[in-house]
């Protein structure tokens, strides 16, 4: 499996940043806003699914912070602010 360039990862418009080294960005084009958003969401929604599924094995009080990430990952990409 490869890894993914751990986030955050910035949104410009109708691009998504990515960091690839300090003061050096790969650009993806998402097309449109919305594409973008996504692209530039990547890392939390991945980050959030993990926990989700681990809480959804294992329930116990961290399901409610793993709730929140869903949230706050969905907003992101929908460009919503927090």
């Amino acid at each position: 499996m490869s890894k993914h360039t751990p986030g955050p990862w910035k949104l410009e418009r109708y691009s998504a940043l990515i960091p690839l080294a300090p003061h050096e960005w790969a650009e993806a084009y998402g097309g449109t806003e919305a594409n973008a958003r996504l692209i530039a969401a990547a890392p939390d929604l991945l980050e959030a699914l993990k926990e989700a599924v681990e809480v959804c094995i294992w329930p116990n009080q961290r399901i409610s912070d793993a709730f929140d990430k869903a949230k706050a990952a969905i907003k992101a990409v929908e460009g919503e602010k927090e």
